[in-house]
């Protein structure tokens, strides 16, 4: 599963499983079944018990991003303001950090007095659930993860969205339907112009 996550974290469009309805799924998890098992002679066929497991492992893959997030989160909150901190501090909190410039997504760089993007705690423990989740995987040459990067923002963003009423407010789920434009939209980098 690493080497899945190793591709779909660098793809645009990493909800995007079947490329379009292509068999791009299925091409990519061949070509690591015939890397991690060459002498097996294993061809995936859509709906195998492989095909099923590595599906569902993908969307296990998107869904620890929106957890890590949460959890950081929360972590964040419990080590500023306790174990149950009022309503209106965790407002505050929720809306100052996701303000423009708010550390919900820029953070410090040693030697700078200036926060720069991407460089909040959240987002960096976000990313590094996806760089933990590729650990091992079969190809040597990475490329840069921009859906992993994006996933990471949303994540976020929908993350501190669930905090914004003073308690943890659970969203419609972190779906293609419910983050994928938005994810694809960072990709582009239409919020970033």
């Amino acid at each position: 599963m690493p080497s899945l996550f190793d591709i779909y974290g660098a793809m645009e469009d990493p909800w995007d499983l079947d490329v379009e309805d292509s068999d791009f799924f299925i091409s990519a998890l061949q070509d690591i079944v015939d890397r991690a098992c060459p002498q097996e002679q294993y061809t995936v066929v859509k709906g195998d018990v492989v095909y099923r497991i590595a599906r569902q492992q993908m969307y296990e893959w998107h869904r620890g991003f929106i957890k890590s997030a949460g959890k950081a989160i929360k972590t964040s909150i419990a080590e500023r303001f306790g174990a149950n901190p009022p309503v209106s501090t965790i407002k505050s909190f929720v809306a100052q950090a996701i303000a423009p410039g708010g550390e919900a997504f820029s953070g410090p760089v040693k030697n700078k007095s200036t926060l720069q993007p991407f460089r909040s705690p959240f987002v960096l423990k976000t990313i590094a659930y996806h760089l933990v989740a590729m650990q091992g995987t079969l190809f040597e040459d990475h490329q840069y993860p921009i859906g992993a990067l994006a996933l990471s923002l949303v994540s976020v963003q929908m993350a501190f969205n669930m905090y914004a009423s003073g308690k943890l407010v659970p969203n419609n789920g972190f779906t293609n339907e419910n983050a994928g434009s938005l994810t694809r939209e960072y990709t582009r980098g239409d919020d970033f112009a």
